[in-house]
């Protein structure tokens, strides 16, 4: 038989456990936190909260009431009307009603506060849950699918498994001879198909496609979907470094910053239901005079390529033997 103090260790780690009690004690509806839950994950789904820059809150009303005077919206506006910080009054699945964000509420309700990635709670009377030790590393929030911030990991693993050392077998065939010390013609074939199938393996529910048109005639190397929400990776393969006569130094990098950029208008402008973010990949496979000089050197993007929100860069140094 469990002992009373490892039954009291599981509740504590169990947040779906410790809201339905705290619900109880109110004496609300027992499906309020399920009701609530659907209402935020809804929210996530139509906007992902890497692309939510603002503080906001949720509210579930309990019992009747009152909506007079107040300008129900359907939830297929939702994205029209979510736009900076305020508070959402969850009507039902399909309607809410938008009010400024320091709105007081004295009647019943359930509360959920986002304040940004991995800080969020949920109030229930004078009691607030933390919600941020319940994250997982690959989502913003308990209530969003892994998505960008996956594919961020995934890219970091294959930065450290794969790529400083090139014992991929794909990518080895990126050098001209056993001194890694030039690349051999064209290498970014290579350095592609390595990472799509690194990426293949590594992420979960997800669709990764080599060379996908973004327009007519401009191919991204590599496009990340996943189908339960509007969430679209660009990724864009670059290197520097030398192969024979060419030398690709930081004006490389930036042209496949400005070309990433300009795919991601494209994208957005064939499929403006979606959400889009580019990640700049660059294979740095510089030697200098003295070793490793170029791992410990940032490569200098222009800062307005910098600035932009929906634009991640990617550094992957291939260090010398």
């Amino acid at each position: 038989m469990i002992e009373r103090n490892v039954l009291e260790g599981m509740l504590e780690r169990n947040l779906e456990a410790q809201l339905s009690q705290g619900i109880q004690a109110m004496g609300y509806p027992h499906d309020s936190v399920c009701k609530l839950f659907r209402f935020v994950s809804i929210v996530f789904r139509k906007i992902p909260p890497e692309f939510i820059t603002w503080k906001f809150n949720i509210v579930l009303p309990i019992g009747n009431w009152n909506y007079e005077d107040k300008q129900i919206i359907s939830i297929g506006n939702f994205c029209e009307r979510f736009v900076s910080e305020c508070t959402v009054i969850a009507v039902s699945e399909s309607q809410f009603i938008i009010e400024p964000l320091d709105t007081v509420y004295t009647d019943d309700h359930v509360l959920y506060s986002y304040f940004g990635p991995y800080n969020e709670k949920i109030c229930i009377g004078e009691t607030q849950y933390i919600l941020n030790e319940y994250v997982d590393s690959t989502a913003c929030s308990i209530f969003a699918p892994p998505t960008y911030k996956e594919l961020d990991e995934a890219l970091d693993f294959y930065n450290n498994r794969y790529a400083k050392d090139s014992c991929c077998l794909i990518l080895q065939n990126v050098w001209s001879d056993t001194s890694k010390q030039e690349f051999v013609a064209k290498p970014e074939r290579f350095m592609r198909d390595s990472l799509w199938q690194c990426l293949q393996n590594t992420l979960r529910n997800h669709t990764v496609k080599r060379e996908q048109n973004v327009d007519a005639t401009h191919p991204v190397d590599i496009k990340v979907t996943w189908p339960i929400n509007r969430n679209v990776a660009l990724v864009e393969v670059k290197w520097l470094g030398d192969s024979g006569s060419i030398k690709y130094r930081d004006a490389r990098a930036n042209e496949g910053a400005k070309q990433l950029i300009d795919y991601i208008a494209s994208s957005a402008q064939e499929e403006p239901e979606k959400y889009f973010m580019g990640y700049l990949t660059v294979f740095d496979g510089r030697r200098g005079s003295s070793k490793n000089q170029y791992e410990t050197r940032e490569i200098n993007y222009n800062t307005d390529y910098l600035d932009l929100p929906y634009m991640k860069y990617k550094r992957l140094y291939m260090a010398e033997n």
